[in-house]
């Protein structure tokens, strides 16, 4: 955490992002992973898109 500018001492209060009413994804809660490993060079520009990640097919509270 420290190598990459991040403060450890603060980051025990952090509790996350949190989850959608009915656990329900957005292409923007996978687009922000996606990103972030892009940025660290684990995945490669364009390699996935949320579609290719997640569904929320199966999840009864789905709407389309």
């Amino acid at each position: 955490m420290k190598a990459k500018g991040g403060n450890p001492e603060i980051a025990k209060y952090w509790k996350g992002f949190g989850i959608r009413e009915h656990a329900l994804l957005a292409d923007s809660d996978v687009q922000f992973w996606i990103d972030w490993l892009v940025k660290d060079g684990k995945l490669k520009e364009g390699q996935f898109k949320p579609a290719d990640i997640y569904t929320n097919e199966l999840n009864p509270y789905f709407k389309e």
